[in-house]
């Protein structure tokens, strides 16, 4: 018995996936963007969402992941930021806030 026994087949997360995704877009008449695990991703979303937007959490190192494709990148989790108190997610973002939000 693999680790992966117990775990959602692919289809059914990208099934649901794609569900939500509809229903976000239909809601703000925008397109989502899907944030993801290298590991998430490589069990689930590789070669199934080709056309999304993704927001990558690589903590550290550059993505490996759709290394072309990603409009924002977490690169830390624990990250200080005035004016907030304890640790905060840092990101990159490829575009500006217009941009990626339009």
């Amino acid at each position: 018995m693999g680790p992966w026994k117990s775990l959602p087949q692919i289809k059914e997360v990208v099934t649901e996936l794609k569900s939500f995704i509809e229903l976000i877009e239909k809601h703000y008449a925008k397109r989502p963007i899907t944030y993801t695990t290298r590991e998430f991703h490589q069990r689930y979303l590789r070669r199934q969402l080709n056309d999304e937007s993704y927001w990558i959490r690589s903590l550290v190192t550059p993505p490996r992941i759709l290394q072309s494709d990603w409009v924002i990148w977490q690169y830390h989790n624990r990250g200080r930021r005035p004016g907030i108190i304890g640790p905060v997610d840092l990101n990159v973002a490829r575009q500006s806030f217009q941009a990626i939000t339009k």
